[in-house]
């Protein structure tokens, strides 16, 4: 029963996330921010952010890049981080 409801809440953030309105309160005062097409789009950073695990930034992107099946993308820790600073924080909030 447990298993099933914390499945129900990812397929229901996992299409939260993809909305238009979540896009445009992770944007906030930065509308020109995640408008290019991008190695790491802003579900990426969203979904990175949610699931950190304490470790290294490199070991971090590394693990997510295992998980989605591209390993060979390379994403820099400056770049991951200069696409976090632009996320408003209050995504977080209304994904809640």
């Amino acid at each position: 029963m447990y298993m099933l409801n914390n499945y129900k809440r990812f397929l229901f953030l996992k299409t939260i996330i993809k909305s238009k309105q979540i896009k445009r309160i992770a944007r906030a005062s930065h509308i020109h921010s995640f408008t290019r097409n991008r190695k790491m789009t802003i579900e990426d950073i969203i979904v990175m952010s949610i699931n950190k695990k304490g470790l290294t930034t490199s070991m971090e992107i590394y693990n997510y890049l295992k998980k989605k099946g591209k390993l060979n993308m390379k994403v820099s820790k400056q770049d991951y981080l200069k696409q976090r600073l632009k996320l408003n924080y209050e995504v977080f909030i209304a994904l809640n």
